[in-house]
């Protein structure tokens, strides 16, 4: 056995997630993605359970922000922020583009409550 048919038998051999795949072309995959702008304004909370820090987390996807924890007085928190990521890459087409999750975190880091918003209706 020579050694260029040595070499194709043992690529052949390897399993596939160990082979190296060739890189997609930039110009191929702009016309399935595109750039955003994740803004999230967080403001104020009532209702809220007494005696807590709390915290709200945005996500998208892997893309997540949150904001500082903050002492619940009186069953009202003041975030008064701005969360923001620039120049996310994200499917061009909305409806491929991950749920927005907003979610309401306590200081021992379990999630009291969450709202899911499809993509597709804050793009308009």
């Amino acid at each position: 056995m020579d050694a260029a048919s040595a070499a194709v038998s043992s690529v052949e051999l390897m399993p596939s997630y160990m082979r190296q795949m060739p890189a997609l072309p930039v110009a191929r995959l702009s016309q399935f993605f595109t750039r955003y702008s994740l803004v999230a304004l967080v403001v104020s909370g009532t209702e809220l359970p007494d005696k807590q820090n709390l915290r709200i987390r945005v996500t998208c996807g892997q893309i997540e922000m949150h904001t500082q924890y903050e002492n619940v007085i009186g069953g009202m928190a003041y975030w008064q922020t701005q969360l923001s990521r620039k120049k996310v890459v994200l499917p061009r087409n909305p409806s491929q583009i991950p749920d927005i999750i907003v979610a309401l975190e306590s200081g021992a880091g379990t999630e009291i409550g969450h709202v899911r918003i499809p993509a597709p209706t804050l793009l308009g």
